[in-house]
């Protein structure tokens, strides 16, 4: 029983010091660095959209990004430290999936959530130039172009242009 005891006890320190180990460090180098920070800004642009939100859903469809998964462990770690749920989803599957209604006014809403988009217009090794909205309803969106660029090995919003918000 002893010999049982220390088992499970070895097997539960192992487990447990695995799942609190942080993540991976990514290579401030590398370009999902650049999304991140333009979704940094984007969040704290209007932060009265983020009231009542436990969702953030990420869209990517329109990303000139080889690999998404360093861009999603970035948004994901924000999400762990800030108490939101991460979605990896864009308008139309949360609206299929029911996030996203318009039961109780004539204007479509994602009531627990935001979402964050981008529409890439130029994408190189050194420069991205990209439109990034927040988006929780009809009467509740902001947008902005961003310039980012690879200064010294990392990323920084250069230019911020174009905004609007509805």
């Amino acid at each position: 029983m002893k010999k049982f005891i220390s088992i499970f006890l070895i097997i539960s320190f192992i487990f447990i010091s695995s799942c609190s180990e942080p993540p991976p460090e990514i290579d401030p180098s590398n370009p999902a660095h650049a999304y991140y920070l333009i979704f940094e800004a984007l969040i704290n642009e209007s932060v009265g959209l983020n009231n009542d939100s436990i969702y953030i859903a990420l869209e990517l469809t329109d990303v000139e990004l080889p690999d998404t998964a360093p861009l999603i462990q970035l948004v994901q770690n924000y999400c762990d430290t800030n108490e939101y749920t991460l979605l990896l989803m864009g308008f139309e599957e949360l609206k299929e999936k029911g996030y996203i209604d318009y039961s109780d006014t004539d204007i479509i809403h994602f009531k627990e959530g935001i979402m964050i988009s981008f529409y890439d217009k130029e994408s190189t090794d050194t420069k991205l130039v990209t439109s990034g909205h927040k988006w929780k309803s009809g009467l509740g969106a902001v947008g902005m172009e961003f310039t980012v660029e690879k200064i010294n090995d990392s990323w920084q919003i250069t230019e911020e242009g174009n905004s609007w918000r509805a």
